[in-house]
């Protein structure tokens, strides 16, 4: 299992790996922060192919998903996609999916 030093150094990997293998990606690592209105709580990153979107919370370990977070993760599932909390843990099942190895990312 590879190490992440931090939330956002597995949010990098997970994109970087998303655009090798063609898939367009979005990341805003914190979305309290954008420039526009928002609900808290939206998925660090968006990856996108022809017929997929998916939707990833990242986190560390120790770190758990807030309630706002969990909101979103449960909307997005009912409108039928793919949105999933990802841990360090789950990068090589992640990678697998990407590569179009599993039918789900975790």
């Amino acid at each position: 299992m590879p190490q992440f030093a931090s939330e956002r150094h597995f949010q990098t990997a997970i994109c970087n790996f998303a655009l090798v293998e063609g898939w367009l990606v979005y990341n805003h690592p914190d979305s309290r922060k954008a420039n526009v209105a928002s609900s808290p709580g939206f998925p660090d990153i968006v990856l996108a192919k022809t017929g997929i979107v998916v939707l990833v919370e990242a986190k560390m370990p120790k770190n758990k998903a807030k309630p706002e977070q969990l909101k979103w993760q449960e909307v997005l599932q009912s409108a039928g996609l793919i949105s999933v909390v990802a841990y360090p843990d789950d990068y090589e099942a992640i990678k697998d999916f990407l590569m179009g190895k599993t039918e789900e990312p975790l």
